[in-house]
């Protein structure tokens, strides 16, 4: 949107941000949204990323950090925290990075060692 001015014209039930993404898409070009939501799905195509790093490229991209935050909501991007000294890693919905490591089958219950106690 380039500077300009502002008139009062006739009442509409449409948001600001409507309004804003029609002027946006009007001339054929992506909405700021859209172009945020591909950003993020090829960023996290090859599995989580450090949410640090989504925020600078984002930045070096020409995303704000508003749109970057709606395009994660629309697309449900999921934020996960490393550990306690690490920081957050986004990623694509249906694409955990938590796999079946340390997993184990083979006679998992609930009272481990106290197994006889379990009701007949």
């Amino acid at each position: 949107m380039t500077a300009g001015r502002f008139s009062w014209g006739n009442e509409t039930h449409l948001t600001a941000d409507q309004i804003q993404a029609e002027h946006l898409t009007a001339d054929g070009d992506k909405s700021r949204l859209e172009e945020a939501k591909e950003f993020l799905q090829e960023i996290l195509a090859s599995g989580p990323v450090n949410s640090n790093e989504v925020f600078n490229q984002a930045r070096d991209a020409g995303i704000n950090q508003s749109t970057l935050k709606r395009a994660k909501t629309a697309l449900a991007v999921k934020a996960r925290k490393q550990s306690f000294d690490r920081g957050w890693q986004w990623e694509l919905p249906g694409r955990s990075s938590i796999g079946p490591q340390g997993a184990r089958s083979d006679n998992v219950n609930t009272l481990g060692d106290y197994e006889q106690l379990r009701p007949q």
